[in-house]
C-alpha cells in the first residue's frame, strides 16, 4: 500500500534519480498507519467530527494545503 501510494504521487524523474531516491526511502509502516488511522478506523461520523474539530482550530487567514497540482 505504501509503495502504491508513493508511486501515485511520483513526479517524472530521470531513472538514476528514481533509483537514488528509492535507495534512501524508508517508509515505516507504524508511521504511515499512525498518520492514516483516522481514515482507516473511524466511522464517517467520527471522522467528520474530527475534521470539524481540527478545522475549527485553524487560525491562519488562508491555510495552505500542499499537494499535487490538480491542473497537471
Amino acid at each position: 500500500m505504501i509503495d502504491q501510494r508513493s508511486a501515485s504521487m511520483r513526479v517524472p524523474l530521470p531513472d538514476d534519480e528514481v533509483a537514488r531516491v528509492g535507495a534512501i526511502r524508508t517508509p515505516q509502516r507504524t508511521v504511515v498507519l499512525g498518520v492514516w488511522w483516522p481514515v482507516l478506523d473511524l466511522s464517517s461520523e467520527e471522522l467528520g467530527a474530527l475534521v470539524e474539530r481540527l478545522a475549527g482550530q485553524v487560525t491562519v487567514p488562508d491555510p495552505a494545503i500542499p499537494g499535487i497540482d490538480p491542473a497537471t
